[in-house]
Protein backbone atom coordinates (compact mmCIF):
# COMPACT_ATOMS: atom_id res chain seq x y z
CA UNK A 1 0.00 0.00 0.00
CA UNK A 2 1.13 3.64 -1.04
CA UNK A 3 0.52 6.44 0.97
CA UNK A 4 -2.58 8.62 0.32
CA UNK A 5 -1.66 11.21 -1.90
CA UNK A 6 -5.11 13.01 -2.78
CA UNK A 7 -5.47 16.77 -4.15
CA UNK A 8 -6.76 18.66 -1.12
CA UNK A 9 -6.84 22.04 -3.61
CA UNK A 10 -10.41 23.79 -4.13
CA UNK A 11 -11.70 22.87 -7.31
CA UNK A 12 -10.53 25.50 -10.35
CA UNK A 13 -7.28 26.59 -8.01
CA UNK A 14 -4.04 25.88 -8.83
CA UNK A 15 -0.20 25.15 -7.25
CA UNK A 16 0.31 28.91 -8.35
CA UNK A 17 -2.63 29.81 -6.60
CA UNK A 18 -1.42 28.30 -3.30
CA UNK A 19 2.19 29.98 -3.61
CA UNK A 20 0.10 33.21 -3.88
CA UNK A 21 -1.34 33.03 -0.70
CA UNK A 22 1.86 31.73 1.15
CA UNK A 23 3.74 35.09 -0.05
CA UNK A 24 4.22 37.79 2.61
CA UNK A 25 1.92 40.22 2.53
CA UNK A 26 3.17 44.06 2.87
CA UNK A 27 2.49 46.00 5.70
CA UNK A 28 1.55 49.47 5.16
CA UNK A 29 5.32 50.61 5.89
CA UNK A 30 6.38 48.71 2.59
CA UNK A 31 3.65 50.31 0.79
CA UNK A 32 4.75 53.50 0.48
CA UNK A 33 7.17 54.32 -1.74
CA UNK A 34 11.30 54.04 -1.00
CA UNK A 35 11.27 58.30 -0.48
CA UNK A 36 8.82 58.06 2.06
CA UNK A 37 10.37 55.27 3.76
CA UNK A 38 14.00 56.39 4.27
CA UNK A 39 14.93 59.44 5.84
CA UNK A 40 14.79 61.25 2.83
CA UNK A 41 11.36 62.34 2.88
CA UNK A 42 12.72 64.18 6.08
CA UNK A 43 15.70 65.77 4.62
CA UNK A 44 13.14 66.51 1.91
CA UNK A 45 11.14 68.10 4.53
CA UNK A 46 13.24 70.81 5.63
CA UNK A 47 13.32 72.64 2.31
CA UNK A 48 13.45 76.87 3.52
CA UNK A 49 15.32 75.29 6.59
CA UNK A 50 18.50 76.73 7.72
CA UNK A 51 20.60 73.20 8.17
CA UNK A 52 24.37 72.32 8.56
CA UNK A 53 25.34 69.50 5.90
CA UNK A 54 28.80 67.69 7.09
CA UNK A 55 30.60 66.55 4.28
CA UNK A 56 32.92 63.00 3.83
CA UNK A 57 35.77 65.33 3.17
CA UNK A 58 35.45 67.38 6.36
CA UNK A 59 33.84 70.40 5.09
CA UNK A 60 30.66 72.51 7.02
CA UNK A 61 27.78 73.62 4.73
CA UNK A 62 25.13 75.89 6.55
CA UNK A 63 23.04 77.50 4.57
CA UNK A 64 19.04 77.55 3.79
CA UNK A 65 18.16 74.28 2.03
CA UNK A 66 16.50 75.48 -1.41
CA UNK A 67 16.12 72.02 -3.21
CA UNK A 68 16.67 68.53 -2.32
CA UNK A 69 15.83 65.86 -5.06
CA UNK A 70 14.98 61.95 -5.37
CA UNK A 71 18.70 60.95 -4.52
CA UNK A 72 19.29 63.61 -2.05
CA UNK A 73 21.49 65.50 -3.82
CA UNK A 74 20.93 68.97 -1.42
CA UNK A 75 21.21 72.51 -2.91
CA UNK A 76 22.08 75.77 -0.66
CA UNK A 77 21.18 79.25 -1.02
CA UNK A 78 23.69 81.76 1.20
CA UNK A 79 25.74 78.96 2.06
CA UNK A 80 28.87 79.11 3.78
CA UNK A 81 31.67 76.58 3.76
CA UNK A 82 34.31 76.06 6.87
CA UNK A 83 37.13 73.73 5.44
CA UNK A 84 38.84 72.45 8.45
CA UNK A 85 41.80 74.83 7.58
CA UNK A 86 39.55 77.46 7.35
CA UNK A 87 37.86 76.62 10.78
CA UNK A 88 41.48 76.46 12.72
CA UNK A 89 42.20 80.16 10.46
CA UNK A 90 38.52 81.22 11.37
CA UNK A 91 37.75 81.90 8.18
CA UNK A 92 35.05 80.70 5.99
CA UNK A 93 34.05 80.93 2.18
CA UNK A 94 30.79 82.33 1.33
CA UNK A 95 28.32 81.26 -1.74
CA UNK A 96 24.72 82.92 -3.12
CA UNK A 97 24.29 79.38 -4.25
CA UNK A 98 25.85 75.76 -3.42
CA UNK A 99 25.26 72.07 -4.57
CA UNK A 100 26.44 69.18 -2.19
CA UNK A 101 26.32 65.92 -3.71
CA UNK A 102 24.62 63.46 -2.11
CA UNK A 103 27.05 60.78 -1.91
CA UNK A 104 29.40 63.33 -0.51
CA UNK A 105 27.10 63.90 2.79
CA UNK A 106 27.30 62.39 5.97
CA UNK A 107 25.62 63.98 8.32
CA UNK A 108 22.64 66.70 7.98
CA UNK A 109 22.15 68.61 11.27
CA UNK A 110 18.69 69.86 11.75
CA UNK A 111 17.29 73.11 13.56
CA UNK A 112 16.68 72.77 17.16
CA UNK A 113 13.40 74.15 17.15
CA UNK A 114 12.23 71.81 14.40
CA UNK A 115 9.68 69.02 14.94
CA UNK A 116 10.84 66.15 12.95
CA UNK A 117 7.22 64.30 13.40
CA UNK A 118 5.27 67.43 12.47
CA UNK A 119 7.85 68.08 9.63
CA UNK A 120 7.80 64.45 8.08
CA UNK A 121 3.42 64.59 8.31
CA UNK A 122 3.59 68.25 6.74
CA UNK A 123 5.29 66.79 3.66
CA UNK A 124 3.68 63.57 3.39
CA UNK A 125 0.06 65.66 2.97
CA UNK A 126 1.93 68.19 0.61
CA UNK A 127 2.46 65.33 -1.80
CA UNK A 128 -0.85 63.69 -1.10
CA UNK A 129 -2.71 67.11 -1.73
CA UNK A 130 -0.45 67.44 -4.85
CA UNK A 131 -1.43 63.87 -6.11
CA UNK A 132 -5.17 64.41 -5.87
CA UNK A 133 -4.99 67.92 -7.81
CA UNK A 134 -3.26 66.11 -10.57
CA UNK A 135 -5.50 63.42 -10.35
CA UNK A 136 -8.60 65.89 -10.41
CA UNK A 137 -6.85 67.55 -13.18
CA UNK A 138 -6.62 64.00 -15.29
CA UNK A 139 -10.37 63.51 -13.98
CA UNK A 140 -11.67 66.84 -14.31
CA UNK A 141 -9.69 68.27 -17.31
CA UNK A 142 -8.12 71.61 -17.79
CA UNK A 143 -11.48 73.36 -18.75
CA UNK A 144 -13.86 71.80 -16.09
CA UNK A 145 -12.11 72.94 -12.13
CA UNK A 146 -11.85 69.60 -9.83
CA UNK A 147 -14.07 70.12 -6.30
CA UNK A 148 -9.99 70.65 -4.44
CA UNK A 149 -9.13 73.56 -6.72
CA UNK A 150 -9.82 76.31 -4.46
CA UNK A 151 -7.51 78.64 -6.54
CA UNK A 152 -9.73 82.44 -7.53
CA UNK A 153 -9.82 81.01 -10.92
CA UNK A 154 -11.73 78.04 -10.47
CA UNK A 155 -14.11 79.78 -8.28
CA UNK A 156 -14.86 82.16 -10.91
CA UNK A 157 -15.66 79.43 -13.11
CA UNK A 158 -17.91 77.53 -10.76
CA UNK A 159 -19.59 81.04 -10.29
CA UNK A 160 -20.11 81.58 -14.49
CA UNK A 161 -21.37 78.17 -14.55
CA UNK A 162 -23.85 78.50 -11.76
CA UNK A 163 -25.48 81.55 -13.30
CA UNK A 164 -25.78 79.73 -16.58
CA UNK A 165 -27.69 76.81 -14.59
CA UNK A 166 -29.70 79.64 -12.53
CA UNK A 167 -31.19 80.87 -16.51
CA UNK A 168 -32.58 77.36 -17.28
Amino acid sequence: GGADTRDTRMAGTTAEDDDRDRRPRKSPFQKLRREQRSLLCFVQALVGHLVVIETRDDVTTRGTLVEVDERMNCTLEGAQRVTVEQALEKKNSKFDRMFVRARLIRYVHVPARVDPAELIERRRQEEFDASRHYQAKVVFGPINPSPYDTSEEAQKIRAERAKGYAKH
